[in-house]
């Protein structure tokens, strides 16, 4: 006869949030205009722009001294030396576009910073680090399959490279409100960093 029982988790995955503290309204319509212009949701794909997109950023500094001092932190928290690296990218999801599954090989930390984010916004969802293994056990439960978080303006949050995540279909939305993010690896674990062609942003 079972008196009592709980089910603990104890294998966890570590996703640092925080809010961070810069001018988010003039960064988002900076990101909106110029990807606008561009014809592309997001700068990744093309080195040259996102360069540009960099040097003619208002608050480059305060961004990157913020990426940067994320990407720090969630590494010191789990323990780990890092080799010193630091890109980032910017992405705006209009009606229409999503984000495939990845990962981002051969760095230490992923991360997005959302200058706007709302309840239109879509969602970033993780996927259970076992997945393959689960599909074959288990019924699908999305649930315990998938962690679904959605972003709202001011946040950023970090995750280990090695965690897969995507980026669901952005529904209907007011091109003046779309949801902006600001991508960014940070830190590596050898010389060689992998760029696969499956990375977008988040």
């Amino acid at each position: 006869m079972i008196r009592d029982f709980k089910v603990d988790q104890h294998f966890v995955v570590p996703i640092m949030k925080c809010h961070v503290d810069l001018p988010h309204k003039e960064i988002a319509d900076y990101c909106r205009k110029r990807l606008h212009e561009h014809g592309n949701y997001t700068s990744y794909f093309d080195d040259k722009f996102n360069d540009h997109m960099k040097l003619n950023f208002p608050y480059r500094n305060a961004l990157e001294s913020t990426l940067k001092a994320a990407g720090k932190l969630f590494a010191e928290e789990r323990q780990i030396e890092t080799i010193p690296y630091f890109d980032y990218w910017f992405s705006v999801y209009w009606e229409g576009t999503d984000h495939v599954l990845h990962t981002h090989p051969g760095t230490i930390a992923a991360g997005t910073y959302y200058p706007h984010g709302d309840e239109n916004s879509t969602k970033i969802r993780f996927r259970h680090p076992a997945a393959t293994l689960l599909a074959h056990a288990e019924p699908s439960n999305d649930a315990e399959m998938f962690y679904t978080h959605y972003p709202k303006t001011g946040e950023l949050n970090c995750w280990p490279s090695w965690l897969e995540h995507e980026v669901r279909p952005q529904g209907k939305v007011d091109p003046r409100n779309s949801r902006v993010a600001i991508s960014f690896n940070y830190g590596k674990t050898s010389q060689a960093i992998i760029r696969s062609p499956e990375w977008k942003a988040h």
